[in-house]
């Protein structure tokens, strides 16, 4: 019955392809009886899901643009109201906005959705930019994303941009402006502690491009921020572990060798469709190597293994590594502010705008998959319509162009510069820009980003989505978070500190990805919840024998891999290749 379905989805996507080119000014092309209509109904995942007045200017301006009377349901519950619009065919929304590929394959499946997209990407050259757009770890290929939207060569949805990642590897510049300026290797007992800060990357001046230049830097904060080497109080390193494990650096750590060793998100495969993890491809040894010299040289916060987040130091300025997001610059500053820490030279409030700044993941030189982000995001929101919204032709020939002109896409020149590419309906709907006369951008210096005030400022009237905050749905089920706009809710202006963080979310959105392939798996939570709590105690164990040789390490990492494998580990990869031969990504 679903095979008969999609058939005739099929058939209606064909048949509609050739009444847009019909219209004209005669009665369009309307098939299997369904009525003209220009009311629509659009389903979506509610960010705030409370309902508008009826003098909504956000529901106008589609009117006004775009000819369609638009109706929103913001869902709260997206799966339960989603089966019960689709069960009945005159309840059935036009436009549908899915967070998941779960969620959109539990009503594909039913056939009651559109079954292929190709034939009007032709008229959707924003679309068609992001459904052609390739991964950037696997160049020349479809996308993942593409592939999982794929079935039979048929389209099956469109998707909005991934959302890029925003936590990654931040430096205190000032201090390594310090060791780049030193022009001597340090000596500890008779050997080079570390090299001349002048010539520590291949000569020259050092940069954080590989675990062992990373654990320099640190070398030179123990042994120049710290007066009293007995006293430690300044560190390369802090984490949260919390008792439990790693914290923050095993989530980044990991990413200068491979994958992330966790599952099951650092479940991979390579080029030639072995499936792998971090444990068995020896990327968990070399990260527990990494931090069993943490701790060892004490490069690392002392009590790392049992503090939580708030205990860390990073933002009272005693760590010079950290793996953050920009707001790094805002929480520095805000800590030195709040405990009105002086400066002795200028006797003001310690500015620390220009301590931190944004790198890449370093990588190790021998480690083919190492120096990436970790990106779970392989699409944004999943977009399509219902059959009976495909079968009116008027009705679709709507949608396409309104569809398209929500699709954001981005644009990287040779020169590494960037250009959001947003239309007016985008900005409009997403940003009430043109719609709500005190919404308007902001430009940013030196940036191609944008700023908004979406807060209340005194002495002017309260935008409508301030007083209906349900509007901002209107502007949730296409938007993406990596599309040049920097919303503020504090501050009417940008400031230094906004910034600064813009400079450190924008710079991190440019680095180069890794897709983290196992955050799709379906896998024995049991399973996971055992080889993980296997981790974590040999993890501790392992790092804290400070004294062992390599080979004694060997010994111990090999026994443990054995167990690791004979616990699960081994079914739980030869599950995760059969979910990764269904997907269609190896053969």
């Amino acid at each position: 019955m679903k095979s008969l379905k999609r058939g005739l989805c099929a058939a209606l996507a064909v048949m509609l392809s050739l009444s847009f080119a019909a219209c004209g000014d005669r009665k369009p092309n309307i098939i299997g009886g369904v009525e003209t209509s220009d009311n629509i109904t659009i389903l979506t995942t509610a960010a705030v899901g409370t309902p508008t007045t009826a003098d909504d200017p956000y529901k106008q301006y589609i009117k006004d643009k775009y000819g369609l009377n638009a109706t929103l349901i913001a869902a709260s519950d997206f799966g339960t109201t989603a089966q019960l619009l689709f069960s009945n065919t005159e309840d059935m929304p036009d436009i549908v906005a899915f967070s998941d590929v779960d969620s959109f394959r539990t009503i594909f499946n039913q056939g009651v959705l559109m079954s292929d997209w190709t034939p009007y990407l032709e008229k959707m050259p924003n679309f068609s930019k992001i459904v052609n757009t390739e991964d950037a770890d696997r160049p020349g290929e479809p996308s993942i994303a593409r592939l999982m939207l794929t079935e039979e060569e048929k389209l099956t949805a469109l998707w909005t941009l991934p959302d890029p990642p925003t936590w990654s590897l931040k430096i205190r510049e000032d201090w390594a402006d310090e060791y780049r300026a030193t022009t001597t290797d340090y000596v500890l007992d008779g050997r080079v502690y570390y090299p001349a800060g002048a010539t520590a990357t291949n000569g020259g001046e050092w940069q954080p491009d590989t675990p062992e230049d990373l654990l320099n830097f640190a070398r030179f904060i123990k042994i120049q921020k710290n007066a009293d080497q007995s006293k430690l109080s300044c560190f390369g390193f802090s984490t949260a572990g919390e008792q439990k494990d790693f914290g923050v650096l095993g989530t980044w750590i990991p990413l200068m060798y491979g994958a992330v060793c966790q599952l099951p998100w650092g479940i991979y495969f390579d080029e030639n469709g072995t499936v792998d993890f971090g444990v068995t491809d020896g990327t968990e040894k070399k990260m527990l190597d990494f931090v069993s010299t943490l701790i060892g040289e004490k490069l690392i916060e002392p009590n790392w293994y049992y503090q939580n987040a708030s205990q860390k130091t990073s933002t009272a300025g005693k760590i010079g590594i950290e793996w953050y997001t920009g707001e790094i610059s805002e929480t520095t500053q805000a800590y030195h502010t709040r405990n009105e820490i002086i400066d002795p030279e200028t006797g003001e409030i310690v500015d620390t705008g220009d301590w931190w700044k944004t790198y890449p993941v370093p990588k190790d030189k021998d480690s083919v998959y190492g120096g990436y982000q970790a990106s779970d995001g392989f699409l944004g929101t999943i977009i399509t319509v219902s059959v009976k919204a495909a079968n009116d032709g008027e009705k679709m020939e709507k949608i396409v162009k309104f569809l398209d002109d929500l699709a954001m896409t981005k644009t990287v020149g040779e020169d590494g510069s960037v250009t959001y590419n947003r239309s007016e309906a985008y900005d409009a709907l997403r940003w009430g820009v043109g719609i709500e006369k005190d919404l308007q951008f902001q430009t940013i210096n030196n940036s191609p980003q944008v700023y908004i005030y979406t807060g209340d400022e005194a002495g002017k009237e309260r935008a409508y989505r301030s007083v209906n905050p349900g509007a901002w749905d209107w502007g949730m089920f296409f938007r993406s978070t990596d599309d040049g706009v920097v919303q503020g809710t504090t501050s009417p202006r940008v400031t230094s500190i906004v910034n600064k963080v813009i400079e450190h979310n924008s710079t991190t959105a440019g680095y180069k990805r890794r897709l983290q392939y196992g955050s799709v798996l379906k896998l024995d939570s049991s399973v996971i919840s055992t080889l993980t709590k296997k981790m974590q105690e040999f993890e501790y164990k392992y790092v804290n024998n400070v004294n062992k040789t390599a080979a004694e390490a060997q010994k111990m990492y090999d026994a443990f891999v054995a167990d690791w494998k004979k616990s699960g580990g081994n079914d739980l990869l030869k599950e995760a290749e059969r979910q990764f031969r269904a997907y269609g990504w190896i053969s």
